[in-house]
């Protein structure tokens, strides 16, 4: 079974936990393993949100939705859900940039052995998906 694990920002910072989505549109985070009568929750971003895919990086670092990868050959790629395909991708910057969000991404699909590097992430380093001219 894989850890279901999201994270968000809340306040400027990123809170690891459950998420969960009230019908009033308000987006929380809820640590995991905590218990309490009064349970922590943190308000969030809700474009921030992303789940973790169930996969490591080369360096042992979880992998988020959003994140930003680098591959041996320098190549830099947006880790996304492709809603057509219902599968996490590592996406190539310029198919991410001419299609964010969208899916209907052919290939790029990821296996259990990442090879490529997690860099930064859509939300901290937008500076990554500048492509230079």
């Amino acid at each position: 079974m894989r850890d279901v694990l999201f994270r968000g920002k809340s306040g400027g910072t990123w809170v690891y936990g459950s998420y969960i989505k009230t019908a009033v549109g308000l987006h929380y985070i809820i640590p995991q393993n905590v218990i309490s009568d009064d349970l922590p929750k943190y308000v969030v971003d809700k474009e921030t949100v992303g789940q973790y895919i169930g996969i490591e990086d080369p360096m042992d670092r979880m992998v988020f939705d959003g994140d930003i990868a680098k591959s041996g050959d320098d190549e830099i790629r947006v880790i996304c859900y492709d809603t057509n395909q219902a599968k996490y991708k590592a996406v190539p910057l310029y198919a991410y940039l001419n299609n964010a969000g969208q899916g209907g991404w052919t290939g790029y699909e990821l296996r259990n052995d990442l090879r490529h590097e997690i860099i930064g992430n859509i939300h901290d380093d937008p500076e990554l998906l500048e492509v230079a001219e």
